[in-house]
């Protein structure tokens, strides 16, 4: 069983998304209308809502951080912890990881978009 910490505080309309990070990428798993939605490299958030990302590792410790969204969390084999981030607007934001993975960690980047409401009702229907 794995182990799992939390900081985040409780909140209403909390999205939930997991993040996993591999030697070197980074997958995803978003709430969508027909189940979840899996993404490699990109992590899809509605803009405006608070999103709790449950946060893991594959292989080897990695680190998820995208600085102008908040502060980062070290993804741990056999853990999950759990980051809190929200984007104020729609946009796009360059996400990496900072804990030194291996021969290729300097490429180990992801990008988070921030949908407004109508952009991440269509994501969550498949539709982008």
């Amino acid at each position: 069983m794995l182990g799992e910490r939390t900081i985040a505080r409780p909140a209403r309309n909390v999205v939930v998304v997991e993040a996993t990070g591999h030697q070197w990428y980074w997958t995803f798993r978003h709430p969508g209308a027909a189940g979840a939605i899996a993404t490699r490299d990109v992590l899809h958030i509605p803009a405006g809502r608070p999103v709790d990302v449950r946060i893991a590792s594959a292989d080897v410790i990695h680190s998820f951080w995208v600085p102008r969204l908040g502060g980062k969390m070290d993804a741990i084999p056999g853990l999950v912890n759990t980051l809190r981030i929200e984007a104020t607007d729609p946009g796009l934001f360059e996400g990496q990881c900072a804990e030194f993975c291996g021969l290729h960690h300097t490429s180990n980047r992801f990008r988070v978009m921030a949908h407004d409401a109508a952009g991440w009702a269509a994501f969550q229907r498949g539709e982008e």
